[in-house]
């Protein structure tokens, strides 16, 4: 079965938002027939440098929510680069 490709286009502009600011996506690999209290099946997102957990730390991230996040981190960037000028 393949995945609607609203939900693949979605992902994919959710990775492109976290590389954009430094992030890496992880998306759950849980069988969701599987209970497991800690991988709520979303997503994770880890810094590229450090390799730490940054939001979702128990893959509760749907793929909007890490694009709003990453949106909201690339402006505090955005804000604190300009405060530096």
């Amino acid at each position: 079965m393949f995945p609607n490709t609203s939900d693949t286009n979605i992902e994919a502009r959710a990775r492109r938002a976290a590389r954009r600011v430094g992030f890496l996506v992880r998306k759950s690999r849980q069988r969701t027939n599987v209970p497991n209290l800690h991988n709520l099946g979303g997503y994770m997102l880890v810094d590229i440098e450090g390799g730490y957990v940054v939001q979702g730390s128990d893959f509760d991230l749907s793929a909007q929510d890490v694009i709003d996040f990453c949106e909201r981190t690339a402006k505090a960037i955005a804000a604190a680069s300009e405060a530096r000028v």
